[in-house]
């Protein structure tokens, strides 16, 4: 046998651990139990989320210095490479209501000066005062924050327990249905302005790529200046937009005009998203962390690694293949799209050190930000930053919601990213039958519902729609089956009012003419089951039968509540159709609702099936 090489573990031979104090990535270091921080020991968090995005979180204005080093440090664990907390987003969210917490905790009279003075009247009072200022849910969500917050170490061991066990009480969640998507008509309306104005932004920037490759025709290059041309190569080459000696004003609206010809702005990203939601069916999150790096398979689709947040741990990274099509549809398919928005921010990408996607340029006078700085990744530290206003540009373009009446004009549209997603997963729904297995492309059935279809009245109105359809479709077809039965037994139900049929012929639910030749066969009746007698020839009902018949409608009914829709009509339908629809039609209303009050309560159903049928 080989001999063993290298370190092994076992009883009491622990793995080795490297020589020297380990140092950890964040800056901050755990101060003691009871006494504020030491002066010289740092008081911030740099923080590295799982997205690639950073932020730098200082206690330098934070009151309750008592508080600084425990409270850091269970931020730390909270936010780091094994907390639950792991965007930039989610972090700073937690960092604003810690930063609350202490604000109030300096407020109240008798502040706990380090955390073991906290009591569960403080946490009461702080939660009180959340209530009032926010909305249910946000004050209820500031609980569970809190709590996630307080049970970190240090701070754990610190604070009482009875604080610990108050905060872990189930929190109710009253959700909020979202807004519902787009009709049809504003649908195509957005799609359509948007589909325009990144037309527009292709056609701006290839005009200018074409006369700095010398490929432009001479008719359309003399519609330029040599001094325009000359500063476009400049610009080009230099990545700077240079500045006029002119008033503000004239300088900002020159720069603007100069940089478009070659770089994306601000405003075009609005309906750039827009149109990619459109048609990859992806929320704009994902979109706005496209990275600049794909692979083109075989010149006929992208393939992306996309990051898709909410999904758990090991699951923040998602392959995608999208269509490219020919070069004369790069705006209506996904992959086209990404590809024509590579090649316009190619340019401005060589600037901004960065690996994803998008560039734009933008205004440096105001905030001092000059040369090649100018160029900056949208998105880069904040999904939020820049803020983007879509209702603005809807309003830019004029658009309307759909008419309330012929004779009144539809009010401005309000115009939202995640509206639009709506309307591409009903619209997905609805193509795939309603079937959310299929439909559930980037998101579970139980979020495709819960966030998307829930509170789409477009859906809602769709879905009664289908399931009426679908019903009245299972009806026929119950009632066909009910024909054919007949047909074959005699062609027709007798359904007589005042009949009277002898005792010894009496059925559970109707009377026979002659149990001993089915018509069908010439011989004894040898039915089934006794449900069969509604598709027989021979079968007789009158009024003394109805009390029975809607006594066994009523347990057929409550089948349908154990049973599926499938089963149940395979099994009752024929017989439910031929009640409702052969039978009830021939009484009074008087007969029936007197037999209403009349009809059994045992309408004697599990008696007539084998008992592995009974459900």
């Amino acid at each position: 046998m080989k001999p063993r090489t290298g370190a092994g573990t076992h009883t009491g031979q622990p793995s080795k651990t490297p020589t020297g104090q380990y140092e950890i990535s964040r800056r901050h270091e755990p101060s003691t139990a009871s006494a504020p921080a030491d002066a010289a020991s740092t008081t911030s968090v740099q923080f590295i989320g799982d997205d690639g995005r950073t932020r730098t979180f200082s206690a330098d204005k934070w009151p309750m210095p008592g508080w600084h080093g425990p409270a850091l440090d269970a931020f730390a664990r909270r936010t780091g490479p094994t907390g639950t907390l792991r965007t930039e987003a989610s972090a700073r969210s937690i960092w604003l209501l810690l930063s609350s917490f202490l604000r109030y905790l300096d407020s109240v009279p008798d502040s706990p000066a380090v955390p073991s003075a906290l009591t569960l009247r403080h946490v009461q009072g702080y939660l009180r005062q959340r209530a009032s200022v926010a909305s249910i849910n946000r004050s209820l969500e500031c609980q569970t924050i809190l709590r996630r917050v307080l049970i970190e170490p240090p701070l754990r061991e610190m604070i009482a327990p009875d604080i610990h066990a108050a905060l872990a009480r189930s929190v109710p969640k009253f959700r909020k249905l979202n807004a519902s998507g787009y009709s049809d008509g504003e649908f195509t309306r957005i799609l359509g302005a948007a589909r325009a104005d990144v037309s527009a932004t292709r056609s701006r920037i290839e005009f200018s790529e074409r006369i700095l490759a010398g490929n432009n025709p001479k008719s359309t290059e003399k519609s330029l200046s040599a001094l325009d041309r000359a500063e476009l190569r400049k610009i080009a080459s230099t990545g700077i937009v240079p500045r006029s000696p002119a008033g503000p004003s004239m300088t900002w609206r020159r720069r603007l005009a100069q940089a478009e010809q070659l770089f994306l702005l601000k405003r075009d990203l609005v309906p750039i998203l827009i149109l990619l939601i459109a048609l990859t069916g992806r929320n704009v999150e994902t979109l706005k962390d496209l990275p600049a790096e794909h692979q083109i398979l075989e010149g006929t689709a992208v393939q992306i690694q996309l990051t898709k947040r909410r999904r758990g741990d090991q699951h923040w990274h998602e392959t995608v293949t999208w269509e490219i099509g020919p070069p004369h549809r790069e705006l209506d398919t996904p992959g086209g799209l990404y590809l024509l928005l590579h090649r316009l921010m190619t340019r401005g990408r060589t600037y901004t050190d960065s690996t994803a996607l998008w560039s734009v340029w933008r205004n440096g006078i105001a905030g001092g930000i000059t040369g090649t700085a100018e160029h900056m990744s949208p998105f880069r530290a904040s999904l939020s930053d820049p803020p983007l206003m879509p209702s603005e540009w809807a309003a830019g373009h004029s658009l309307l919601t759909d008419q309330p009446s012929e004779t009144e004009v539809g009010r401005p549209l309000t115009v939202t990213f995640g509206r639009i997603r709506t309307t591409i997963e009903v619209a997905r729904v609805k193509r795939l039958g309603g079937h959310l297995p299929s439909a559930a492309r980037s998101n579970s059935v139980e979020v495709l519902f819960g966030n998307y279809l829930r509170g789409d009245a477009s859906a809602a109105e769709w879905s009664a729609e289908t399931l009426t359809a679908a019903i009245a479709d299972a009806e026929s077809a119950a009632l066909d089956a009910h024909v054919r039965a007949l047909a074959a037994a005699g062609g027709s139900l007798k359904v007589v009012p005042e009949a009277a049929v002898p005792a010894d012929h009496e059925a559970p639910w109707n009377g026979c003419t002659d149990p001993d030749a089915h018509p069908a066969t010439g011989r004894i009746c040898r039915r089934t089951t006794f449900l069969d007698c509604f598709h027989c020839g021979n079968c007789v009902i009158t009024s003394s039968h109805l009390p029975a018949v809607l006594g066994l409608r009523q347990a057929l009914d409550e089948r349908r509540s154990v049973l599926s829709e499938s089963d149940w009509w395979s099994r009752y339908g024929p017989v439910w159709v031929t009640i409702e629809y052969e039978v009830l039609p021939k009484f009074t209303p008087g007969q029936v609702s007197h037999a209403e009050l009349i009809k059994p309560a045992d309408a004697l159903l599990d008696l007539v099936e084998q008992p592995w049928d009974i459900p």
